[in-house]
């Protein structure tokens, strides 16, 4: 079980998800014609790392949602490691608006751990990778928010490209999950069948946008890097 000590990291692999930042900025820019800036580029680097320690930190310990939004708020676990989403460096607005999509992110998971249907559990998980992609419009700068292309063509995709990984990461884990009572839905084949086929079906409009090279490129150092993460754990 991991715990929350000092300044000691939730889940040790975080550095690896920083790139992910680039390859949603390529998606942005070279798919949707979206400009962005320094500032929301380094912020989503930092807030996908934080991502992982926070999903990590809620699957394997026993922490309540209002010990880890404790956490989050104080932020002094969190600092050294993510300096540009503290609270100071964000604002109070966009801090608090932050705060409160993950409080409906860890509610969410809460519900898609006690569904009891399979029709359910994939519309949670879908509504848990919308909210998720909605992070990153939070945390963008007004410079880039105000772009009507942000709103209009990147947003959609990367909602889309939220619910995908959710679908995936489900139809990956629904075995552990259910052994291990993070969830109550058996993992049945007609279950993994239905994630993967709502997984492909968001899947489409990033496909689009991986025919641009700079995203092709990302993808490909996304697996890199995730391949390297694997083996180092």
């Amino acid at each position: 079980m991991i715990e929350a000590n000092n300044h000691t990291p939730w889940d040790s692999t975080y550095p690896y998800y920083f790139q992910l930042a680039d390859l949603i900025k390529a998606v942005a820019e070279s798919h949707s014609g979206v400009r962005i800036d320094e500032t929301t580029h380094t912020r989503w680097g930092e807030l996908m790392g934080l991502m992982r320690e926070v999903d990590t930190h809620a699957d394997e310990t026993n922490t309540s949602d209002r010990e880890t939004l404790g956490e989050l708020q104080v932020f002094t676990q969190f600092q050294s490691r993510y300096p540009h989403i503290s609270p100071e460096a964000l604002g109070e607005e966009t801090h608090q608006a932050l705060m409160l999509r993950t409080r409906r992110i860890l509610k969410l998971g809460r519900y898609v751990a006690t569904a009891d249907t399979p029709q359910r559990y994939v519309h949670l998980r879908a509504a848990e990778g919308v909210q998720t992609a909605n992070l990153f419009a939070d945390s963008a700068t007004e410079a880039v928010t105000s772009q009507s292309e942000f709103t209009e063509s990147f947003m959609p995709v990367l909602r889309s490209m939220g619910i995908a990984a959710c679908m995936l990461d489900s139809a990956h884990d629904l075995s552990d999950d259910y052994r291990e009572g993070r969830s109550d839905v058996p993992p049945t084949l007609s279950l993994r069948t239905k994630l993967l086929g709502v997984s492909v079906k968001h899947t489409a409009s990033f496909i689009r946008a991986g025919f641009h090279v700079p995203v092709a490129r990302e993808v490909f150092r996304a697996a890199n890097l995730q391949r390297k993460r694997k083996a180092s754990t």
